[in-house]
């Protein structure tokens, strides 16, 4: 029995993932049904919170699937909004994977690049769903941070030909910034930086929202003159919406649309727009069903045109778990990484 402990850097998980976004779409598709079928263990994050600055956090996010797999995890996440501001990344991660017969930590792998991708390919395979295979003419995103881009990647991987982005942020120079990536990403694409985020809604049947806000600034009423505002009546009709932020849509907005979650009992808890939506109205009921459920095919979607298509991701650890096995994998048939010899204790009775 090996007590040595391997460990992925950031260059080593970016390496072992590049261009290979199609099979963690799949990978994360895969997670899903597996939790769908109730074979996965999935606790609530453990949070870490601080006084000081109440939009400041480290979660503590354990996963197992049980698949033949043999791994378990837990992903430590720090997020940092004001990280931006320092010209650092909001969110700090890290993945122990352990072995689950024994219980031996075997990995440690960088996390955001995990984290990241995840979430953007979990946003892939709503898209391809709520889509029905149709291909959106235009992409547009609100918040213009690393999540974003990554989904970006992530849809121009299911749908290449589709070649024209819209995106907004408070912050105009990242706007802006988003775009040039974008057409680094994507030569030939038309990246436009929208001067209000009401302007992303009309233009683009498929849109995303990965911001920092913490509280719902889409509402169903006429909205402020502030950039980042926007009346909801104006647009939604058949409209994808990938929700990846959780806090930015009014409860009224959730509880009149179609909506689409990973897990109900996650998503609706820690102030999220369905959380506040069930409080509004005593139930879950505007819930359609769970992505997993739509995948293995126990669920379908009502095809109401009159009203929005809402994907609304709580982020599953098992997910981390996923693409975190598919990162090893690749490391040990590459032999990437840094293996740490004792690492580990000699057994007590052996010692």
């Amino acid at each position: 029995m090996t007590s040595s402990l391997l460990v992925l850097t950031a260059t080593d998980v970016r390496s072992l993932l590049s261009g290979c976004e199609r099979d963690v779409i799949r990978a994360v598709e895969a997670a899903y049904i597996t939790h769908d079928r109730g074979k996965s263990s999935l606790p609530q994050a453990s949070r870490l919170g601080f006084a000081d600055n109440p939009v400041d956090r480290i979660l503590a996010i354990p996963a197992y699937i049980d698949d033949g797999g043999g791994l378990a995890c837990v992903k430590w996440i720090a997020s940092v909004p004001a990280n931006t501001q320092r010209g650092l990344d909001r969110a700090h991660a890290l993945i122990i994977l352990n072995q689950r017969a024994t219980g031996r930590p075997v990995a440690v792998l960088e996390g955001s690049i995990i984290s990241a991708q995840r979430t953007a390919a979990s946003a892939a395979a709503a898209a391809k769903r709520l889509h029905h295979g149709v291909r959106p003419s235009a992409f547009g995103f609100i918040g213009c941070g690393l999540i974003n881009f990554e989904i970006a990647r992530f849809l121009g991987a299911v749908w290449p030909e589709t070649m024209r982005f819209i995106a907004f942020d408070i912050e105009p120079s990242r706007s802006l910034a988003f775009c040039e990536r974008i057409g680094q990403i994507a030569p030939g694409a038309q990246c436009h930086a929208a001067d209000r985020l009401q302007d992303v809604l009309a233009e683009a049947p498929l849109v995303s929202f990965a911001t920092t806000e913490i509280r719902p600034h889409v509402s169903e009423i006429k909205p402020d003159n502030s950039k980042h505002s926007a009346d909801w009546t104006k647009h939604g009709a058949g409209q994808v919406i990938l929700h990846i932020s959780l806090r930015d849509l009014c409860p009224a907005i959730i509880i009149n649309n179609i909506n689409l979650v990973d897990d109900a009992t996650h998503v609706c808890t820690s102030a999220t727009s369905l959380h506040l939506a069930e409080q509004t109205c005593g139930h879950r009921d505007f819930i359609a069903c769970t992505l997993g459920s739509l995948l293995s095919g126990r669920s379908s979607l009502p095809r109401d045109t009159h009203k929005a298509k809402i994907f609304s991701p709580f982020g599953l650890g098992l997910l981390d778990l996923a693409v975190a096995r598919l990162a090893l994998a690749r490391a040990t048939e590459r032999g990437l990484g840094q293996e740490i010899g004792e690492m580990l204790p000699v057994p007590w009775r052996m010692s």
